[in-house]
């Protein structure tokens, strides 16, 4: 038996929309459903841990899918972490291109110079390497004096 805050005056259940939904998602609706009805027909008086517990889920359900988007396109980890919108995380810094880390394909310089990560190849006997180098790839002056700081560009 369906408890009568899942249910709507239209006849809609909760259970018919959320079946078509992820795990997280399904859940969220059902939070919210029960707490922040318009008829005042709510599970509890107060919506607030509903609403909270909604929220996390939503959250859990971004990282989830930002996840899925580092595994299908190469975003690094710390991209992911903006692109989800954790609190506190923003693009990255560094004082030198040497100092950025290997998941990290495209930085830009203090004046918007622009510049990608490529692979060089080195032959040897024993066998092949493959090492990262930096390429300047957009830059409003040819000096090549590279400025700090070099900041991550989140795509």
């Amino acid at each position: 038996m369906t408890p009568e805050y899942y249910k709507f005056p239209s006849g809609v259940q909760v259970i018919e929309i959320s079946r078509y939904l992820t795990s997280n998602s399904a859940q969220a609706v059902q939070y919210l459903s029960r707490s922040s009805r318009i008829d005042g027909n709510n599970k509890h008086e107060s919506p607030v841990d509903d609403l909270r517990k909604a929220r996390d889920l939503i959250d859990d359900e971004l990282f989830r899918v930002t996840v899925q988007n580092v595994i299908e396109k190469s975003v690094s980890p710390a991209q992911a972490a903006v692109l989800a919108g954790v609190p506190g995380s923003e693009p990255r810094q560094w004082n030198t291109l040497a100092d950025v880390p290997g998941d990290v394909m495209r930085v830009t310089d203090r004046d918007g110079d622009k510049y990608r990560r490529v692979e060089l190849h080195w032959e040897q006997q024993c066998g092949s390497w493959v090492d990262m180098s930096w390429t300047r790839v957009e830059s409003d002056v040819d000096d090549g004096v590279e400025y700090a700081p070099y900041t991550e560009v989140i795509e």
